[in-house]
């Protein structure tokens, strides 16, 4: 067997496989750390070819793969999995990803949440550009509890992905200069095209964490002046524990391993009480008084003015 050991936030998981060819294929592994030292880990994951198609897992340290090399090449299950199987170790210790971007200003943070294409990225980019803010994370942003408030420990995934119909809407011609290939060449429409790009190509500084959360935001980019509601805390508490449940409930997962529909294999329900009373501590904080902002409509100069006025 062929093994690599990854790391991310302290978590390290060895993944092994009996294709060498996996292990060389580095864009699998791209938002780790790879560790050449034997080193003690906490979750191991295992890919082997054969004729069977199935998952195994054990519900304490090991999920077992097994699926034809020559379709599961073509696809990206293995970096679902690994992905899935590190954020269900971090959730064991408390640590969730949150589908929100993140700035920072003053050595607080905040969440900006939405659903896809809302804007969030796009204005996270302006309150940094404009408004001396810092850049956490868009869209994989991790949180934790600690002392009953909640920190902000950075981004799952490394770099920034842009959605060319929201970042369009804050700066056209630069949108359209990132997109160029992307748009002409593969037949994308605007909603589903979308590039990763780094930090430094968007001239963007990276706050320093852990940090403080002050608040979580629900946003709406819209070509309309500002203007804010109160949140619900129920309902917003059924949408939180939607979102940071998702990928070890395997409910955001259709696990497709070849190029055809029918290969597919189940992924099993990854969830355990010690996550769920995890993940309900730290949306009872997300949702109270203190840390429940409003929820944001307008244009992306608007909103912007109005976050760096009410988090002063």
């Amino acid at each position: 067997m062929y093994k690599i050991i990854l790391e991310i936030f302290g978590c390290n998981v060895k993944f092994e496989t009996n294709i060498i060819d996996v292990t060389k294929d580095e864009s699998t592994f791209r938002h780790f750390n790879i560790i050449n030292d034997d080193v003690t880990y906490d979750f191991t994951i295992k890919y082997i070819d054969s004729v069977d198609e199935k998952i195994d897992f054990n519900y304490k340290d090991e999920l077992i793969f097994t699926a034809p090399w020559n379709k599961v090449k073509h696809g990206e299950v293995l970096k679902t999995l690994i992905m899935t199987c590190v954020q269900w170790v971090l959730q064991q210790k408390g640590l969730f990803m949150i589908h929100a971007s993140c700035v920072a200003k003053d050595n607080k943070a905040i969440l900006l949440f939405g659903s896809s294409g809302a804007g969030k990225t796009s204005l996270a980019i302006d309150l940094c550009k404009n408004h001396g803010f810092s850049f956490v994370s868009n869209g994989s942003t991790l949180i934790k509890l600690e002392n009953n408030n909640v920190i902000s420990s950075g981004a799952v995934k490394k770099g920034i992905k842009l959605r060319y119909s929201s970042y369009s809407r804050m700066n056209l011609e630069h949108a359209n200069k990132i997109f160029f290939y992307g748009r002409n060449n593969n037949n994308n429409n605007d909603f589903d095209c979308k590039k990763q790009i780094s930090l430094e190509e968007m001239g963007l500084a990276e706050a320093d964490t852990p940090l403080d959360v002050y608040k979580l935001y629900t946003v709406k980019i819209q070509n309309h002046p500002v203007s804010t509601v109160k949140i619900d805390p129920y309902r917003m508490r059924l949408t939180l524990h939607q979102d940071l449940s998702r990928f070890i409930r395997c409910s955001s997962t259709y696990l497709i391993y070849g190029e055809e529909l029918n290969d597919t294999v189940w992924l099993p329900n990854m969830d355990t009480e010690l996550i769920h009373d995890n993940r309900r501590r730290l949306i009872e904080v997300l949702t109270s008084n203190e840390t429940l902002g409003e929820g944001i409509y307008g244009d992306i100069v608007s909103c912007a003015n109005w976050l760096e006025h009410d988090t002063k």
